[in-house]
């Protein structure tokens, strides 16, 4: 399991979870998986990347689409929406984040 954190600079919970994902989809193309599964527990954001719900906020429909085309690079793709109170393990990452400058990545390898 390959966990990353991205300093995101000073933005809104959306634009952090679109560029959470963004970013895992790059780093798991450029390990070579053509099939992946994500967990958000941004419901908006699960939704839209599926295409269920429009994108209509002006300062994510770039990410949106961004998120969009890398979800049709891969074999398969699956993002589903897990409560927050699920998702401890991303808040912790999300937390190491805020320390991180803005672009700035943060890699960790986890074995079980």
């Amino acid at each position: 399991v390959w966990r990353f954190s991205e300093g995101v600079g000073i933005a809104t919970n959306n634009v952090a979870e679109y560029r959470g994902v963004i970013l895992g989809m790059k780093q798991a193309l450029k390990k070579g998986f053509r099939d992946i599964s994500v967990q958000g527990d941004s419901n908006l954001v699960c939704m839209q990347i599926q295409g269920i719900w429009k994108l209509k906020n002006q300062n994510i429909i770039a990410l949106g689409n961004e998120a969009k085309a890398f979800k049709d690079k891969f074999r398969t793709f699956e993002i589903r929406h897990i409560l927050r109170e699920f998702n401890s393990e991303a808040d912790a990452l999300a937390n190491q984040a805020v320390q991180l400058r803005d672009g700035q990545v943060q890699e960790a390898l986890i074995t079980k």
